[in-house]
């Protein structure tokens, strides 16, 4: 018995609060970031595949292609944190798309 009131009275094992009580405390309402993540994540989907279906490859929906890569790319940066892997994958990103430094091209035995 003494433990079970122990255990009540530890906060640390409480249960979260019913999604409905924190909706009640909060001062004002905000969309689930997982929600909205898939919203953000479905509309590049769209964007990309309406980008493909205008036809020709151009030198303008290549540059958007590689502008929505790009900012998808910031986008899992920004998830990830740390300045480290925001750097490595920024860099990588440029590489991909031929934009990288000279130095990073010499490290590949095929070059740009």
């Amino acid at each position: 018995m003494q433990r079970r009131q122990a255990i009540l009275a530890n906060k640390n094992l409480k249960p979260p609060l019913d999604p409905f009580e924190e909706e009640e405390k909060a001062d004002s309402l905000k969309p689930n970031p997982a929600w909205v993540d898939k919203q953000i994540d479905k509309w590049f989907e769209n964007e990309e595949a309406n980008i493909h279906a205008k036809g020709l490859e151009t030198p303008e929906k290549l540059a958007t292609l590689n502008a929505l890569k790009m900012l998808k790319l910031g986008r899992t940066v920004e998830k990830m944190g740390g300045q480290k892997e925001k750097q490595f994958l920024t860099d990588f990103e440029a590489w991909l798309i031929g934009a990288g430094r000279p130095e990073d091209s010499m490290k590949t035995p095929w070059g740009r």
